[in-house]
């Protein structure tokens, strides 16, 4: 029988937002970007967050947020792609 489940990750989940992409790779899912959700069409708020959902362990992380405090990544670079309304796609080589 089909039925409908909740599943309540461990960690931190980005906020409600839309235009977004959700992008699953292996046994995860990345969330990025995205604008706002109150729904007002002035709210031009965009978001540059990536979180990671690990669908095995239920857990979500934040990975660009070791970038951003070990210096890897410069947050003034990362506002600046800043996106809403994107596609995205992973790239698979070996």
């Amino acid at each position: 029988m089909n039925e409908w489940r909740r599943y309540e990750p461990r960690g931190i989940g980005p906020s409600g937002r839309s235009m977004h992409t959700a992008t699953a790779v292996g046994r995860k899912i990345y969330f990025f970007g995205g604008a706002n959700s109150s729904g007002s069409r002035k709210d031009t708020s965009a978001f540059c967050d990536l979180y990671e959902l690990d669908i095995g362990l239920l857990v979500l992380t934040r990975p660009l947020r070791a970038f951003l405090d070990y210096g890897l990544v410069r947050y003034d670079d990362l506002e600046r792609v800043r996106s809403q309304g994107h596609s995205a796609q992973p790239l698979l080589w070996s």
